[in-house]
Order: structure tokens, then sequence, then C-alpha cells
């Protein structure tokens, strides 16, 4: 039998319905659009990164300019027309579309490993694994630093007064221990607690007052001792923040990373039957039973941490929840017991939830794809398949468009939601996202190269839709690089040909 690979469970994060703008660092094919903001909707820009150089694309004036450097990462402001990119390890303010510097922050220490834009676009969050900076994303003056090595995440909590930091675990004597710094974006005052828990996403409810967090994996390298064992495993961490800091609650018995409603009023996360602690349950007649589904869903309500739990089947499916908050998109593309063993399995659907049982050829063909029924806390496969692999969910919320990748990006695909249906639209692309507009898709494709003397132009194209098929705008990128002609028949290089 085969091994199989590290699983990838609890709310899905290949969600690029707020373009990806995640200050994440960028590899070839990487794609970062202008987000939504609560302020009215930005300028729709995009950053697109090629193997060379990155491309600004500007869809208002159908413009593909291709830079003179590659940005290591690149952010836009959620309220207003800039950008911000690491180039050659320093942070760098532009103007947008102009591309002109507004400023630039000179990195004294590291390479930068972390950044982040505050919801307010007031601030940045940036770190290069020895200390954090909180930044005036105005000026570049750097309002404060803190201690935190690098990030593993932030939230900034709703008022734009302060941000969570998380902080990379530690065990000791078998016990994982995880910072969450509180930092005030204004004055720098920061307040620090540990969580008995593994870094993780974290989510902090519309009202401020509470933060969950929740790793899909907390395990630690060396053995347990007899009398100091891990005993909470991947539990999901709820944390209290209070007018004096944060503070650590208690863990409740599942994984994540959770999914947390627009509205905050439900959460999802997961439970593993084969890896909890009965202590942890306030009600006892919660506990599984022994001979349960091995996966159940966790629905939390965040206002009073009363759960219910729901078995989905023996394998481990990924979620991602819809605009409504009202049901998961469950896909169980990517699979692997939580559990370090060799394992091959056939994936099937019926009245128990999802089950597995035979080889991993079929396994990984035939797996149920559908949409789970907060409110009725029912299962109901899609006709027809896809997968999460990356996708976006525009505003109307009745739809859901995504790719099922393959080496050179993938086939997209519609999700009618109200049809529990799933139609092929037979387009290949090398990525797809959405504007803040939230309703325009952007699909990248491919182009042929463009033949010249002495060698081609590369190229590509972005088509800006509304239903996935047709497109209201076409822009065509060519690079000003010459290459040979050997060059797009080098296998190496077809991600860019």
């Amino acid at each position: 039998m085969i091994p199989l690979p590290e699983e990838e469970g609890g709310a899905n994060a290949n969600d690029r319905t707020d373009g990806g703008n995640t200050g994440e660092e960028l590899f070839t094919g990487a794609m970062v659009l202008s987000p939504p903001s609560t302020q009215g909707i930005t300028p729709p820009y995009g950053l697109m990164q090629r193997n060379t150089v990155s491309v600004f694309v500007d869809f208002d004036a159908q413009t593909a300019v291709e830079l003179d450097y590659q940005a290591q990462r690149w952010l836009f402001s959620p309220v207003r027309p800039v950008g911000y990119a690491v180039i050659d390890g320093e942070l760098v303010a532009l103007d947008l579309p102009s591309l002109d510097e507004l400023w630039r922050m000179p990195h004294t220490l590291g390479s930068i490993t972390f950044m982040r834009v505050a919801d307010d676009g007031r601030s940045l969050i940036v770190a290069d694994g020895i200390e954090g900076r909180v930044v005036d994303a105005d000026t570049g003056t750097v309002r404060s630093t803190f201690d935190v090595g690098s990030p593993e995440d932030v939230a900034f909590v709703p008022g734009g007064e302060t941000a969570l930091v998380v902080g990379q675990t530690t065990w000791n004597n078998h016990q994982p221990s995880t910072p969450i710094v509180e930092v005030d974006l204004t004055t720098g005052d920061v307040v620090a607690i540990d969580i008995p828990n593994c870094a993780a996403p974290i989510e902090v409810l519309p009202s401020g007052r509470r933060a969950l967090l929740s790793p899909t994996w907390c395990e630690e390298g060396a053995a347990s001792t007899a009398d100091r064992t891990w005993t909470n495993p991947d539990p999901v961490s709820v944390i209290e923040l209070e007018a004096e800091g944060p503070r650590f609650n208690k863990n409740l018995p599942g994984f994540g990373p959770v999914a947390l409603s627009e509205d905050g009023s439900r959460a999802v996360a997961y439970l593993d039957v084969q890896r909890l602690d009965p202590t942890m349950f306030d009600d006892p007649a919660q506990i599984p039973a022994a001979d349960a589904k091995r996966f159940h869903l966790m629905v939390i309500d965040p206002t009073t941490l009363g759960f219910s739990l729901t078995e989905i089947g023996d394998t481990l499916p990924r979620f991602a929840m819809t605009r409504d908050g009202k049901g998961l998109l469950v896909d169980a593309s990517v699979r692997v017991p939580r559990s370090k063993i060799e394992a091959s399995a056939d994936v099937s659907v019926d009245s128990d939830g999802v089950s597995v049982d035979v080889d991993l050829d079929i396994f990984l063909e035939s797996t149920p794809f559908g949409y789970f029924d907060l409110d009725q806390l029912t299962f109901e496969p899609f006709a027809g398949s896809a997968g999460l692999d990356r996708f976006v969910m525009p505003a109307s919320g009745d739809e859901v468009f995504t790719l099922t990748q393959d080496q050179l990006g993938g086939q997209l695909s519609r999700i009618d939601l109200d049809a529990r249906s799933v139609v092929n639209l037979n387009t290949h692309l090398r990525d797809v996202g959405l504007l803040p507009d939230g309703e325009t898709l952007v699909l990248r494709a491919r182009q042929s190269p463009q033949q010249v003397e002495g060698g081609v132009h590369l190229q590509e194209a972005y088509y800006l839709s509304l239903d996935g098929v047709s497109y209201e705008v076409e822009i065509f990128f060519t690079s000003k690089l010459l290459y040979e002609n050997e060059y797009c028949s080098n296998p190496e290089n077809y991600h860019d040909c």
C-alpha cells in the first residue's frame, strides 16, 4: 500500500474570494487582487507573479505592465489605491496605478517573513523572524516593535485599535504553549499570554470580545512520558478579549482550522473520535460512542460555547462555509487518516455519512463532494464532481466557481448551490479570482508565445467574466523579455509558457 501524504482538513485555505490579499511569499503563478472593503469598493488591480518578473494589471484601464523588479510579497490597501511590496528585502509603498514610490522602509535586520495590512488600512504588521513591527501605512514610520519571532497568523480586532498575533509553538515537558500577543496599533502597548495549544489561524468574533484558534494537528516530535502526556490533542482554544488584555478561557474538544460565519453566529470545527479527551466535555452525554464514525462536524455557538456533533464519516474532508453562513461546501478529494499509518480507501456517501473502505486509486478518483446544511445538520452530495483546490464565492451567494487543479492550473467548474449541482465549464485556466465588486471573475489563462526573430515573448491573458464562460473584458500581456525558442520546449518552463 502507498503511504498517504499529510492531511488537509478543517476550514479550507484555498478560498480566493478576498483576492488572496494575504502578504504571503509570491511564487511563480501567484495572483493577488484588490480585496473588498467595508468602506466602499476599492479600485480593481492585480499583481501577477511570473518566473522572473511581476506584472501589474489595471482592470479599469485594461493594461498589464511588466515591472522592472519581482516583488517577493505584495499587499493591496483595502481602503485606497496603494500597494505595499517587499522588493529586495525592503518594504515599499506604491501609488496606484502610477506605481510611483510613496515611501520606503529599509529593512536592517533579516528578510521580511510576514506582512499583513489592517482592515482599516491604517497599519501594517511586518516581521522578520526576530521582531514584529507596527508600521504606519501612510508614512512608513515604525510606530512600535514587539517580540514575536516569526508569526503564524494575525487577526485585527474590530474597531481597528488592536491586533492579535499568533507566535510559534514551543513544547515544555511534552505540553504545547503558543504565545498570543495583543498589540495596540497606536500606542504599541503589548499584552502577551500563552495558550495550551499549537499555533493555527485565529478568528475574532465581530463583537471583538472573543477569539477562536484551533490547529488541524498538534503533536510533539518527542514521546510523552507516563505522567506527562498531551491529553487535549488539537483543541479549539477559546480566548477572551478583555479591557486588560486577552485571557485564555478553555479548550473545546475539536480541531480546526475553525470556520466562522460572517455574522459570528456559528463556528464550525471537526471532532476526531480517536483523538479526544473525555474530560473536555461538560456534558458526558455528548461524548461519541466507541463505534461512532471517526470524524464529526462540530457546530459551535461562539457566544454560549455550546456545540452539536454530527457524524460525517471515517475520512477527513476539508470544508468552506458559504457566504450566508447556512452551509458548508464539503470536499473529500484530499484525504488521509489523522494517524501515522499507511492506508488505502474507497470513498462512498450513504445515509451514515462519508465512509471509507477498499483501495487508494479508487479513493482518489471517487470522492464525495457536497453541501452540509448547518441548520438541518444533513449532507447532500452534489450532482457532478469538482473540489475546493482554488475557488471564489460571488456576493450573490447562489454559486461558487472552482478550479480542479492540475500541474498547469485547473479546469473551471460552476457549483449551483440551489440545485446542488456541478457544471464543468470546459475552460482550462491558470487561476481564478474575484474583483472587489464581489461579482466579476478574473480568469487568468495561458497564451501561446509570440514568435519573433531570435526567440519568443511569453504571453498570458486576463478575462473579466460574470459567468465563467463569456467575458466582458480581455487584457493581454506580452513579456518584454526575449526567450530562445527552446525555452518553451523545456518541461521545467511549461508553467510560464
